[in-house]
């Protein structure tokens, strides 16, 4: 019996990737005096973070995960502030119903907790009974370390989780946890999503009586 959701952050509750990637591949070009494609910048699950560190790594520049935080955390606020905070279309209407009907609902992300932190905060989201990010856990994902402790959080059996993904990374951490996954082809092609439970387009196709 479902009990519980757990939603990853990047993809799924917003959609935000191609806007970050442009937004890192700007930062890094101006700042660090190279150029940089967005292109590197892809989502595959994996931390914006460790995006970064790789971009400067590949060119011989080496950065702490302190400073590559800094940099994240800069980047979302310019997409606060330009482009507009919003969810993904269906997701707030589909996740307030969930709770009306007792779920407990939580968000499981490789974002740092300073950048998730402050993304909340700006978006005014207080949906979540339970946030749980990189800095939470021994390892991210694929590792089911997050996931594993927003079940704990939530005082949920894995069983009766279902993750909503973006991401073969997620998808592999959600399977490695023990729950039920649903992807959303919000970042990557279906193709790359065949291991989860169900594709969906969007949180519109879904009813949360039919959990």
């Amino acid at each position: 019996m479902v009990k519980a959701l757990i939603f990853d952050m990047d993809g799924v509750v917003v959609l935000s990737g191609p806007v970050f990637a442009r937004i890192f591949s700007e930062k890094l070009s101006r700042d660090f005096d190279i150029q940089v494609s967005p292109d590197e910048f892809r989502m595959d699950g994996n931390r914006w973070e460790s995006s970064i560190i790789k971009a400067l790594h590949k060119r011989g520049m080496k950065i702490e995960d302190e400073e590559a935080k800094k940099i994240a955390t800069e980047c979302r606020s310019r997409y606060a502030k330009e482009f507009g905070l919003s969810t993904n279309p269906g997701w707030l209407e589909f996740t307030e119903e969930a709770k009306k009907k007792g779920y407990k609902v939580a968000l499981g992300t490789n974002g740092s907790k300073l950048v998730i932190d402050s993304l909340l905060k700006k978006m005014s989201l207080d949906v979540f009974d339970a946030v749980v990010t990189f800095d939470d856990v021994k390892e991210g994902k694929p590792s089911p370390d997050i996931y594993l402790k927003c079940a704990s959080l939530l005082k949920a059996d894995t069983k009766d989780c279902i993750v909503f993904e973006d991401s073969l990374t997620g998808i592999i951490a959600a399977k490695r946890a023990g729950m039920r996954c649903i992807a959303l082809t919000t970042s990557m092609e279906r193709q790359f999503l065949t291991d989860a439970d169900r594709i969906i387009d969007s949180f519109y196709e879904l009813k949360v009586d039919s959990l």
